[in-house]
């Protein structure tokens, strides 16, 4: 019974023994398989690191592409406006001249329903001061939600006639 119990004992050790270094193989794999989920997470944040610093530098060209689109256009929409103003018909407004008025120039722009101003006419008017050019054009032209009126540029002579 002696022996039985020493076999027994021996038996015991080794089953647990088994048991512990069965146990201690799936620790170590299960190891392992969580160390190849972190790298392949880790490269996976990499990646996508590489990709945000990518598309950062990306983003910041093209606003500042679209930085100088918008810039050209408003240049072009000014070289445009000016243009316009140039070819916008020059009308004589009032021809009646008295003593001590100065010949004024006026640009008057429309406003579309809905739209931006768009240069319309050049108006050739005599009067005393700009003030009163544009109070005469004023008085003609009295719906300021239609109209806008430049600055007066005061003319030393009458434009040849066509």
């Amino acid at each position: 019974m002696g022996g039985l119990g020493f076999y027994g004992v021996l038996a015991a050790v080794l089953i647990g023994a088994f048991r512990v270094s069965h146990q201690m193989r799936t620790a170590g794999a299960m190891q392992k398989q969580r160390e190849g989920r972190l790298r392949k997470l880790s490269d996976h944040a990499r990646q996508l690191a590489r990709e945000t610093l990518k598309l950062t530098r990306l983003k910041a060209t093209e606003q500042e592409r679209r930085s100088a689109v918008a810039a050209e256009i408003e240049a072009q929409k000014r070289i445009l406006r000016e243009l316009r103003l140039k070819a916008a018909p020059l009308v004589v407004f009032d021809e009646r001249k008295v003593m001590g008025d100065r010949l004024w120039r006026v640009a008057i722009e429309r406003v579309p329903p809905g739209g931006g101003p768009v240069p319309w006419r050049s108006f050739l008017v005599w009067a005393s001061s700009s003030d009163r050019a544009l109070a005469k054009l004023r008085a003609r032209y009295a719906q300021p939600e239609r109209f806008l009126f430049g600055e007066p540029e005061e003319r030393l002579q009458m434009p040849p006639s066509a």
